[in-house]
């Protein structure tokens, strides 16, 4: 008998429809062998059906499986603790275990959930079952929802992945992952290590050479031509599964009909044709609703397009993130590693009038489309200028836009030249108005100076007065000819800056993202009011764009011009020109560092420092009213300095920009735990004592340092720790550090830098714990800082050295 097609979720275990695939083999292979797996595909590609015949054919074979749904019943906002308490509860009903839950994760209260499920996992599964198991982790793409961080989830499985080499037991263990996700979406910290571990096992489309005869059968007695049905169908649906049993199950139907519609028939009236009101179980609107809510949906739908349009553009699979998602959505498969559109199907329905839809909902400058086209291509007021046209030519690039679009932004680059012809000719009136003045004046003094000659002897004065006036009026005629340059140099450089872009890009997006922020900025009403902090800005962009493209002569050429738009910065110019300044010094400095003239780059440095020093309240790293200069230029242009500083020539300054330094840092430290930034707080503090240390570029805190580690500094920090959350500080961990007595192993478990282990002899092993979750109550009492887990750190041994150095610098008599 031959079972009725099924594809409203996963196939049932004995539903005779299931098409074995090669994923079948390789996944419960991979998995008997005792290999972590992960099966992330897109919707409806067949997952779950392949994880329930998997565990079924591991049972038989006595290994022990469960299945933990992480989508099943599981609310967004339900809390850390009870997400992890539901994980061991399933555990223990799919294993039937002799265990006391609710007293046990009562006992452990004060451990995190995920402490906790750790616990549960080392000290009771693998204690109560000898046999090898394997937990199954379907719908593994929900954790995005949830409103905590997962990573130590993900973290702890490779932990267990990690400890088979030095503990048996780990062995007996495995995961299998399935989902919609790809591998570096599962870790959302990205100074934590991928999730790079164990073997994908990617879900194919129903090919000719799979077990297919299944879904021939339930055509058989229907149709002469089973095959020959089926190999229509496969031709619509590309072997998508769904869809594939889905048009099977259409057409057993149709055959029932008094005048039966032919394949394409059925597929154009029952699937194409008004889509949305007929896919149900819903599938073409899973795709559609994975792309356009993707938060990267532009770049989406744009790839989309060229993937579209395969006989223009051939889309090679780089497995950029763009890509992945795009896949994940299940509109595109990768084939001979080339990206195309699944099956025809899709092609029809996701074609250009649907993406030049979605792309018209996401397109920066829409309304003014839409109300230029209204206008009949008349009113010019809603064509973009500069930047915001820039913004909208970055944002067409690689898409195929509709002629719409493409004469958009034509007539807003023809109305921009135009607009700047016409200031060029206004400019040119100007300058003639201004020399036809010039010459009238000139003829009036001529005549003034005779008469001035004839009546010197009786009026002396009037000689200094006429004198007077004669130059003010030579210097106002000079200057006719000043602002048509000014215009011409103002498009020049604006013009080059926005060529230079999209080469900068092709080698650095961070660099071309900053150089298209600091063009806009040139824009600003205030900056351009001022001819030459217009210039400067935009010189000394155009400079540090010439270094990032290897044009080094034009890049030292530009910056000899800024050099003199800068003049001596005297203390009577306004902040915002001291801000154009400083943002110039460094980035001259800056050039010149990388061009090895280290001698130069020191001078605009030094240059810089003093007109930080002198201006130390507007240059605040958090002065809201900066526009150009943020905590990251500050902090760069210390480092800098201190690395091009000769300590034995340079004492003096070298110890000014060390504490110059210091005072910007415990300033953004400051705001950092006032904003409840924990993590970056942390990371900061961790900055600092390297910096404080020397040993920045070892990213250590070793034993010989932190003897002697400045008790000042630690008390200073240590103050700012407290007085945002008395929970954390050095001071906290020095009481809690007496508390113990001094005993390393005891401080790190009860912080929760570590967890401690008794074995039955007892014996106590510490297991130093991976990372940790920032968000406030999850968090035990010193656990902060933490200085980054101690990267390169030298176990206990440092530690040691550490804590007893702050009971020395935070004693009672200090």
């Amino acid at each position: 008998m031959v079972d009725q097609y099924y594809y409203s979720g996963c196939v049932p275990e004995d539903n005779s429809t299931y098409v074995k695939r090669k994923a079948d083999e390789e996944l419960y292979e991979a998995l008997k062998a005792g290999k972590f797996c992960y099966v992330l595909n897109s919707s409806q590609s067949g997952k779950s059906s392949l994880r329930i015949r998997t565990v079924r054919r591991l049972r038989d074979d006595g290994i022990e499986c469960a299945v933990i749904d992480l989508s099943g019943g599981t609310s967004k906002n339900i809390s850390e603790e009870e997400w992890y308490k539901g994980l061991v509860e399933k555990l223990i009903d799919y294993f039937d275990l002799d265990f006391k839950f609710a007293e046990w994760w009562e006992r452990n209260q004060s451990d995190s959930g995920g402490t906790r499920f750790r616990k549960f996992i080392e000290k009771i599964l693998l204690a109560q079952i000898d046999e090898n198991i394997v937990i199954f982790i379907d719908e593994i793409g929900s954790v995005v929802s949830l409103n905590f961080n997962t990573d130590d989830f993900f973290v702890f499985i490779r932990y267990c992945h990690e400890r088979r080499n030095d503990e048996r037991k780990y062995k007996r263990l495995t995961f299998c992952l399935l989902g919609i996700a790809s591998p570096s979406d599962l870790i959302k910290d990205k100074n934590i290590t991928a999730f790079n571990i164990g073997k994908g096992i990617f879900l194919k489309p129903f090919q000719s050479n799979d077990k297919i005869e299944p879904l021939i059968k339930g055509l058989q007695g229907i149709y002469p031509d089973p095959e020959g049905i089926f190999k229509q169908i496969l031709d619509w649906t590309g072997g998508q599964p769904f869809l594939t049993q889905k048009l099977c199950d259409l057409m057993v139907k149709e055959s029932q009909e008094e005048n039966p519609r032919n394949v394409e028939q059925v597929v154009r009236q029952c699937i194409i044709e008004n889509w949305e009101a007929q896919d149900y179980p819903q599938h073409l609107q899973t795709i559609r609703d994975r792309i356009i809510k993707n938060k990267n949906a532009p770049a989406l739908i744009g790839l989309c397009q060229r993937i579209c349009q395969a006989e223009k553009f051939e889309i090679i699979a780089d497995d950029t993130p763009e890509q992945y998602h795009l896949q994940l959505s299940g509109l595109v498969v990768k084939e001979k590693n080339k990206l195309r559109v699944y099956n025809p199907i899709y092609k029809e329905i996701f074609d250009n009038d649907w993406i030049e839809t979605q792309l018209q909902t996401f397109c920066p400058y829409a309304e003014n489309l839409k109300a230029w086209v209204a206008s009949e291509y008349k009113d010019t007021s809603r064509l973009l200028r500069g930047v915001t046209l820039l913004d909208g030519q970055k944002w067409s690039k690689d898409k195929s836009l509709s002629d719409r679009h493409t004469m958009f932004l034509l007539a807003s680059q023809q109305e921009e030249q135009k607009l700047a012809r016409l200031e060029i000719e206004a400019a040119l009136e100007r300058e003639k108005q201004d020399k036809e003045a010039a010459e009238q004046r000139s003829q009036v003094l001529a005549e003034a100076n005779y008469t001035l000659a004839v009546a010197n002897k009786k009026a002396k004065s009037r000689t200094r007065v006429g004198n007077i006036i004669l130059v003010a009026l030579l210097i106002s005629a000079s200057l006719a000819g000043v602002k048509l340059n000014r215009v011409q140099n103002q498009l020049t450089n604006i013009s080059l800056l926005s060529e230079l872009i999209p080469q900068i890009q092709r080698k650095d997006e961070q660099e071309a993202a900053e150089a298209t922020k600091q063009l806009g900025l040139s824009q600003d009403e205030e900056i351009k009011e001022n001819y030459n902090l217009q210039q400067s800005l935009l010189l000394s962009n155009i400079a540090l764009a010439y270094q990032n493209l290897e044009q080094r002569e034009d890049a030292i050429k530009t910056i000899k011009k800024n050099t003199k738009l800068l003049g001596d910065g005297n203390s009577q110019i306004s902040p915002l020109e001291k801000e154009v300044r400083l943002y110039s010094l460094i980035i001259q400095g800056k050039i010149y560092k990388e061009q090895e003239n280290n001698q130069a780059a020191l001078e605009f440095y030094k240059k810089a420092f003093g007109l930080l020093q002198s201006n130390t309240q507007q240059f605040n790293p958090h002065n809201s009213k900066n526009k150009i200069i943020t905590p990251d230029t500050i902090k760069s242009l210390h480092y800098e300095l201190i690395e091009l500083l000769t300590p034995n020539q340079n004492n003096d300054l070298l110890s000014k920009v060390k504490q110059s330094q210091q005072e910007y840092f415990y300033a953004e430290l400051k705001n950092l735990l006032q904003n409840n930034k924990l993590k970056e707080a942390d990371n900061l503090t961790a900055e600092i004592v390297w910096e404080l240390s020397n040993t920045s570029q070892e990213r250590r805190f070793p034993a010989e340092v932190a003897q002697n580690f400045p008790c000042q500094d630690l008390r200073a920090m240590d103050e700012l720790w407290t007085n945002s959350d008395r929970r954390f500080g050095f001071s906290v961990q020095k009481r809690i550090w007496r508390e113990v007595n001094g005993d390393i192993i005891e401080f790190m478990s009860r912080v929760g830098w570590a967890r401690l282990e008794t074995d039955a002899d007892g014996n106590r092993t510490l297991v130093f714990l991976p990372t940790t979750d920032f968000s406030g109550d999850a968090l035990k009492e010193g656990q902060l800082p933490w200085l980054v887990t101690w990267e390169g750190s030298d176990g206990t041994r440092d530690r040691t050295a550490y804590l007893n150095r702050i009971s020395e610098c935070l004693s009672e008599n200090r």
